[in-house]
């Protein structure tokens, strides 16, 4: 049985909802956030109800939908998102999750021939938080792929130390990434430099994949990888098309309030 793990998401962005399926998908995660109506504050004594109405709005800075519900500011919704991984939380919950996902590697492995671990890159393996930042949680092409080749991005601590623990038991390690094939040197280099140093095989999308979504080329990906002989025990990811298909006996899914990709 396939069993599906997720980090509950953090107080502070649980009023943000989830983007539809076929949003664009960096700045989904940003724009679609009407799905709940964030509670005004107490109206002081006296106050009418013009006043009361135009206070709320100062402090939430959103737009009143003729449903309740609000559409907030986005200057807001960034500014929660930055608090998240500036006060460590972010890293913290990924930490959680990594911990989990190598007790469960650990059961896993007493009734495994052919072990195999799959591993999501961006913001999963490696944070790329520093150029969506630097875009203004954007996104832009071709600043994205200049930053692949000349930048360097750090590991997520725990997903790093869940696959230093794999290779020290003799787990393979597969790379799944929605990252396309022109970009696999950089790739390469950017996981080197930040820890990982060996695995046996890097999948990367193809240039021409034309698909609205990446799950068909991951799962396709997965399915080579079992066809091989190998057992997937855990397939960690921050977005839910990096793990839905099945393809692995247990899932880890990382905390993402950035973007949504289908």
């Amino acid at each position: 049985m396939i069993q599906l793990e997720s980090v509950n998401r953090p107080k502070s962005l649980r009023r943000i909802g989830s983007p539809a399926p076929n949003a664009p998908w960096l700045l989904a995660a940003l724009l679609c956030v009407a799905c709940s109506a964030r509670t005004p504050a107490s109206t002081p004594t006296g106050d009418s109800s013009a006043t009361a109405n135009r206070t709320a709005s100062i402090q939430t800075a959103g737009i009143q939908r003729a449903d309740g519900t609000e559409v907030p500011n986005l200057a807001d919704v960034k500014a929660e998102i930055l608090e998240f991984h500036e006060s460590g939380e972010w890293e913290s919950q990924v930490d959680e999750v990594s911990a989990r996902a190598r007790a469960r590697l650990d059961e896993e492995l007493e009734t495994a021939t052919r072990p195999a671990i799959v591993l999501d890159i961006d913001d999963t393996a490696l944070s790329t938080f520093a150029v969506q930042r630097s875009l203004g949680f954007g996104w832009v092409p071709d600043e994205w792929d200049e930053w692949v080749r000349t930048a360097n991005a750090p590991a997520h601590r725990g997903v790093l130390e869940l696959y230093r623990h794999a290779i020290r038991n003799g787990v393979a390690v597969f790379f799944v990434t929605g990252r396309r094939e022109h970009l696999r040197a950089s790739t390469e280099r950017q996981l080197r430099d930040a820890g990982y140093g060996r695995w046996v095989k890097l999948h990367m999308k193809p240039d021409d994949y034309d698909k609205s979504s990446v799950i068909p080329y991951k799962v396709a990906e997965r399915r080579s990888i079992e066809e091989q002989g190998f057992e997937i025990l855990v397939n960690v990811g921050d977005q839910w098309s990096d793990l839905d298909g099945g393809r692995a006996r247990a899932t880890f899914k990382l905390p993402n309030p950035v973007y949504h990709r289908p």
